[in-house]
């Protein structure tokens, strides 16, 4: 909402101000990421697929809703995922219509990932890495 210019300030009043380098660090480093990529940053791949999934809850949040709101949701987004990966920045639309979409959204949940059953984006996965 600070970045929206909404009353009030959430992100400090959470506490989450100034926790964005530890929570990078904690992501970067979680357990659950493949072995190959832990404790790498997040690469062009891992930008898209967050920026699908988000689009995609917010969709589902009614979010889309409010084409003027959304399309400034779109270009903060944009602002946001540079920080990852600059090339992402250049697929954000693109993303937010993957989100649109049932037969995209349904072929994601079909298929699994890895042998804990999580799911995966196979024509995102690998993009953008070094040495893949």
């Amino acid at each position: 909402m600070e970045k929206y210019g909404g009353e009030g300030r959430p992100w400090h009043a959470s506490g989450r101000w100034g926790q964005r380098q530890p929570s990078h660090h904690a992501a970067w480093n979680n357990p659950k990421r493949d072995a190959s990529v832990r404790g790498q940053h997040f690469k062009l791949d891992d930008a898209r697929i967050w920026v699908r999934l988000h689009f995609w809850a917010a969709r589902e949040a009614g979010l889309a809703a409010h084409e003027p709101f959304w399309e400034l949701h779109i270009e903060l987004i944009s602002h946001f995922v540079a920080v990852y990966d600059r090339a992402a920045v250049g697929y954000v639309e693109r993303d937010a219509g993957w989100s649109a979409s049932a037969a995209n959204t349904e072929r994601y949940l079909s298929q699994p990932g890895s042998s804990d059953g999580t799911h995966a984006m196979r024509d995102l996965i690998g993009i953008g890495r070094t040495g893949w």
